[in-house]
């Protein structure tokens, strides 16, 4: 495990009992190694092999199995941890690409960083948050808070049913405090079609349900960019002989014969006399010099004005074009009536099914319930017997105790009183007798080595014990 470098984190709230209902819930596949947090697990110290997640995502935010590769591929290029992902970078990230998607156009990192900036979490260090620049809100109502989130977290084996072909290893491991921010993104006229483009509808987060998510994920893959557009300038109209020749300057070619001139008002060339000229050719006033210039440049000026709004007209025929296409193409793709039919008989059976397995969940959950109790009585019942077999057999065990103990008793009195009508006085007397003899003995014995000293220099046979004994 990586050591923690950001920390402290909360302490976990999920156990493992929760973890088979997280599968029931939202529909995991058992191919997907879902586990609680080990003792002393945190978001920053996963186990290898394993990635770290928060509930809310999946609850309250559509992430689903396998992982969504757009999500993986903009984590690899910030540089930034999956679980350092706070509830709202995922929300503003997944909505933008569903509207992106839905529009048929490509939702990247790239697009993220000209919509959106990083900045990370004050409550929460290490996590990271997404904030609309200025003027580019696209989705409004992404909830600000959620119920603990940060405790609510487990852990999923990386694997093929989570990740997908993704190579995961390009994502950081360790948590990163060094998070690049977004640079500055100039507004152009891309990205103003960009905006214009996902704002249709005034899309709101509740919007975005698992259904939509889903649908989403289902679409093909795209690579469009977004129609350009260019700022807003407003058009004023004209009236009277200056619409109209604003309308003939839009009819003119990019090189005018004669019969243009003549429109333009400009003066007609001129002919030499005798190539068949009528007289009053002959009398035409020919002009001079500063006339001649002034009308060579009015006509050069109205020129680069037509030229560039050919140019301009050309290029919105052809974000026009692509954008007929476009809405040609989704339309042929919408489902017809009939697959909508067949596509509500659908949800209708796999309701009922659900409802089936909800019921039969329910009965199994009783059941259960049903043998839990019955398991603990049978378990009540033989502790209780228990006490009252050992109760009982400690009553007995006493009971023979005291009738043996009586009887031994018995039997002692029984022995003593045969001992006694056996001659057992007898043999009681004589032991005083020899007792009192062994202390007059003694009496004497002191008495005759304190009387006479001269006694001890006489040869006097020694007396030994046996023979008093004997006596």
């Amino acid at each position: 495990m990586a050591n923690e470098k950001i920390g402290p984190h909360h302490q976990m709230i999920i156990e493992a009992k929760h973890v088979e209902a997280l599968y029931e819930l939202w529909g995991i596949d058992y191919a997907i190694e879902i586990e609680a947090a080990e003792d002393g697990e945190t978001p920053e110290t996963v186990r290898p092999g394993y990635c770290m997640s928060y509930t809310s995502h999946f609850q309250d935010g559509g992430l689903s199995f396998p992982l969504p590769r757009f999500l993986l591929e903009a984590l690899a290029e910030l540089g930034m941890a999956f679980a350092q992902m706070a509830p709202n970078f995922w929300r503003y990230f997944l909505a933008s690409w569903i509207r992106a998607r839905e529009e048929g156009l490509r939702f990247g990192p790239e697009e993220l960083k000209q919509l959106f900036s990083i900045k990370r979490n004050s409550g929460f260090p290490g996590m990271m948050i997404l904030a609309p620049r200025p003027g580019r809100s696209i989705i409004d109502g992404n909830p600000n808070r959620d119920d603990r989130w940060r405790e609510k977290f487990f852990v999923f084996k990386i694997n093929p049913a989570s990740v997908g072909d993704f190579d995961f290893e390009t994502i950081p491991g360790e948590w990163s405090n060094e998070i690049e921010p977004f640079g500055s993104a100039p507004m152009t006229p891309e990205l103003r079609g960009l905006i214009a483009t996902l704002r249709r509808g005034n899309p709101r987060w509740l919007v975005f349900t698992a259904e939509r998510i889903q649908d989403a994920y289902a679409l093909p893959p795209v690579e469009n960019r977004a129609t350009l557009v260019g700022p807003v300038v407003p058009v004023r109209p004209e009236k009277g002989h200056r619409a109209k020749r604003a309308r003939e300057k839009e009819a003119l070619p990019d090189h005018p014969d004669e019969s243009s001139e003549v429109g333009l008002g400009l003066p007609p060339p001129l002919r030499v006399l005798g190539e068949g000229t009528s007289q009053a050719d002959s009398i035409a006033c020919i002009p001079d010099a500063q006339e001649t210039s002034s009308w060579r440049f009015s006509y050069d000026n109205e020129r680069d004005a037509y030229v560039q709004m050919a140019v301009a007209n050309a290029k919105a025929m052809e974000g026009s074009n692509e954008y007929t296409a476009l809405m040609e193409k989704r339309l042929a793709d919408f489902p017809s009536k009939e697959e909508v039919g067949g596509h509500l008989l659908t949800i209708q059976q796999l309701r009922g099914e659900l409802e089936a397995k909800v019921a039969l969940q329910t009965d199994l959950d009783s059941m259960r319930e049903k043998h839990r109790r019955e398991i603990e009585g049978c378990k009540a019942t033989s502790l209780k017997e228990r006490s009252l077999a050992r109760r009982s057999l400690a009553q007995e065990y006493d009971a023979v105790l005291s009738v043996v103990k009586y009887k031994l008793r018995k039997k002692k009195e029984e022995t003593a009183t045969e001992i006694r009508s056996e001659g057992g006085f007898k043999l009681e007397e004589e032991l005083v007798r020899l007792k009192d003899r062994e202390i007059s003995l003694d009496l004497d014995y002191g008495v005759a080595s304190v009387s006479d000293p001269s006694l001890s220099r006489l040869d006097l046979p020694e007396v030994s014990g046996d023979s008093v004994d004997q006596e």
